[in-house]
């Protein structure tokens, strides 16, 4: 309040007041009130004293209240509980509906694993063989990994706006490293303990010990979710968050919006990155520059000499005459910038961030390390054919160019 934080005294505390706090933070079910500092006392000043709402109010400002209490005790500080009577899921990707909300559950297990490992039989010249659960290609080329459930990139979040999401986290590191995570573009004023800068908003999650992050999708978008410990999401440990609205303000400008296409660029580097180009590249003269890009976790190291002919590309279907909406994240680590293009296609760029903006057609973008853009596809061609789509590292950074997916 002011710029101060501190505590409200529990007199005249009730039900109703509860209820302002709670829709405040994005509960619509209301809480119930907790009395006499049933939380511990907390520290600062006194600022609200004998709040009364009728519970309708938006924020408790606009309840009756004493400000500016002469009294410092906290031995009545009091604490609220939200409810949420959301239904469960473990699965939130859907049709979004207008007041219809989910509290979608996740369960996050984080260990270390091995691309192109045991599981992955032939894949170098049998692609089916890629396919197998457990394998993970990452362009044929062995390295260690950091992952969350054994998959690079991580798991999807796709929810609708107003849903709560509650990720558990278990730390399966056994070297004892910890970790947290960031929900980046994502704005955590009401929930700032679950942002996940290590040592700012929380400490590292410790070995064999789960955390839970629970926040509301309030800002539809779309978002990605990336370690926020040393160089870990460069080795694995990210994944899109893509937030739907029940009403989209560009949906007259699409005809399909779906979890097939997002694409999740990453800049990959050959080796574990804290012991390869990372650690030379910040204290010597090392480079730190990516040999190629996956694309949702394919791609083929073209440059490596190895025969990597069956490792997949990723692979985006369309049908002619349809528009899609394609959501483009990089979370590119090695600083490197790229340019994304469609052969024979214009993008028409509806949104950049999380925001939305004035329709820009273009025959490029420019995608900088977390930046996020949404641009519609028109799959005008005639025929049944396929089109390139091209990402190559931009002039800055000596990136090389890599991949070349199919449409």
């Amino acid at each position: 309040m002011n710029g101060s934080w501190g505590t409200i005294a529990d007199e005249t505390w009730d039900e109703h007041a509860s209820n302002v706090v709670c829709r405040a933070l994005g509960y619509q079910a209301g809480g119930s009130p907790r009395r006499y500092g049933v939380f511990g006392q907390g520290v600062g000043p006194l600022l609200l004293d004998y709040v009364r709402c009728r519970g309708n109010e938006d924020n408790l400002l606009l309840c009756e209240y004493r400000s500016n209490s002469t009294k410092n005790l906290h031995d009545k500080d009091v604490g609220v509980v939200c409810e949420d009577n959301n239904p469960v899921s473990t699965n939130c990707d859907r049709a979004c509906v207008d007041a219809e909300t989910l509290t979608c559950v996740y369960t996050w297990d984080v260990t270390y694993y091995y691309s192109m490992n045991g599981k992955c039989g032939k894949c170098y010249t049998n692609p089916d063989d890629c396919e197998i659960d457990g394998c993970v290609p990452l362009g044929g080329r062995k390295r260690p990994l950091v992952t969350v459930n054994k998959q690079v990139p991580g798991p999807k979040i796709i929810v609708c706006k107003g849903d709560t999401i509650v990720v558990n986290v278990t730390n399966m590191l056994d070297d004892m490293t910890g970790v947290t995570f960031h929900w980046h573009g994502m704005n955590q004023n009401l929930t700032p303990s679950m942002d996940g800068p290590s040592m700012i908003t929380q400490c590292p999650i410790p070995f064999a010990t789960t955390f839970t992050y629970k926040f509301r999708a309030n800002n539809a978008g779309t978002y990605f979710w990336h370690s926020h410990i040393g160089p870990n999401r460069a080795d694995g440990l990210a994944g899109p968050l893509i937030i739907r609205d029940a009403i989209e303000v560009k949906s007259e400008d699409y005809d399909v919006d779906d979890s097939t296409h997002v694409m999740f660029i990453q800049d990959w580097l050959e080796d574990y990155t804290e012991t390869a180009h990372y650690i030379s590249y910040l204290y010597d003269r090392g480079e730190n520059n990516a040999r190629f890009f996956l694309i949702n976790g394919k791609g083929r190291n073209d440059t490596s000499g190895a025969n990597t002919s069956a490792v997949p590309r990723e692979v985006i279907n369309v049908q002619r005459g349809m528009k899609y909406r394609i959501r483009v994240i990089n979370n590119g680590f090695a600083g490197c910038h790229i340019k994304l293009s469609v052969d024979n296609h214009t993008l028409n760029v509806i949104a950049m961030d999380g925001y939305i903006i004035e329709n820009t057609e273009v025959t490029a973008v420019i995608v900088h390390p977390g930046e996020r853009f949404d641009f519609v596809l028109n799959a005008c061609q005639p025929g049944n054919s396929t089109h390139r789509l091209r990402i190559e590292g931009y002039v800055v950074f000596r990136c090389y160019l890599i991949v070349f997916t199919a449409l």
